[in-house]
């Protein structure tokens, strides 16, 4: 990086505030049924932190659902190209054993983080008049709990 880059990136962040993780990374999702995918998928992968903000996401939500979750029954065509596809995807053999046995909700999932020792942190809005099936502090005791 040269040095008025260093520069730039000095002027742009607050000093003392935590520092830019070199390590992580970001991704824009729109698309419900992909975005739900690729949380689950990267929540399991974790290994060090999760930190999610995202309005309107309930603990039971599940990330994953029908031919995404179960493809076939096991041992199935099906369901071995999807067990494949998820060990393409970085997925070990416990967090696949996971997919296949267990519901796919979000506390699930991040409960299943924490057991590992994943830091998971969640920011929650206190939005139900745009969210009516949403009780912000609902989530937050449901989340704690795992």
């Amino acid at each position: 990086m040269s040095a008025i880059d260093e520069q730039q990136m000095k002027d742009w962040w607050a000093e003392g505030d935590t520092p830019v993780r070199n390590d992580s990374h970001v991704s824009y999702l729109v698309d419900a049924r992909s975005t739900l995918l690729s949380m689950c998928r990267h929540f399991l992968m974790a290994r060090k932190y999760i930190y999610v903000t995202c309005w309107g996401i309930t603990p039971l939500m599940k990330l994953v659902r029908g031919r995404d979750h179960r493809a076939g029954p096991d041992g199935s065509s099906e369901q071995e190209a999807l067990l494949a596809e998820l060990r393409a995807e970085g997925l070990q053999e416990a967090e696949i054993d996971f997919w296949c046995t267990h519901d796919l909700t979000v506390q699930a999932v991040l409960g299943h983080a924490v057991s590992k020792g994943v830091e998971v942190k969640a920011l929650i809005w206190d939005c139900p008049e745009l969210f009516s099936h949403y009780n912000p502090k609902e989530a937050e005791k449901q989340l704690r709990q795992v």
